[in-house]
């Protein structure tokens, strides 16, 4: 599905705010998510490589950037099809930009390093979402 299709039912689905650029930032950070979530849970050092993944798109912006953490909590969490969907969109969007694979793949590493190293279930989790949208 292409982004534009998806944020215009994501966004009547969830009333958010967010612009369509502002949401795709957050479908470039939401593997990422899936990474941290891999050991079973999101820890603080997680928590705090998140809170800096936003803080780089936000300028500023305090409301902008609880929306956008406030959208990824609800996809981490979301029902496997809510997140299949929001998956198969990014890998739409990445498909033929290099810049874009480069920066899901260093999202997702980062996370997986925040809490003193990358686990073997982070590590699967990785190579699995990399298969998944083409990221080699």
């Amino acid at each position: 599905m292409e982004l534009q299709d998806y944020f215009k039912n994501y966004r009547i689905r969830r009333a958010t705010f967010l612009d369509e650029e502002q949401f795709s930032s957050i479908l470039l950070m939401f593997p990422a998510m899936l990474v941290g979530l891999a050991d079973g849970k999101l820890d603080v050092s997680e928590k705090h490589n998140l809170a800096a993944s936003i803080k780089e798109v936000i300028d500023d912006d305090l409301l902008l950037g609880f929306e956008m953490y406030s959208e990824l909590i609800y996809l981490m969490f979301a029902d496997t099809q809510t997140q299949n969907e929001a998956l198969e969109c990014l890998k739409e969007l990445v498909v033929s930009d290099a810049e874009m694979k480069l920066a899901v793949a260093e999202i997702m590493t980062a996370m997986a390093e925040a809490s003193g190293g990358m686990t073997a279930g982070e590590e699967k989790k990785i190579k699995e979402l990399r298969t998944y949208l083409s990221i080699v």
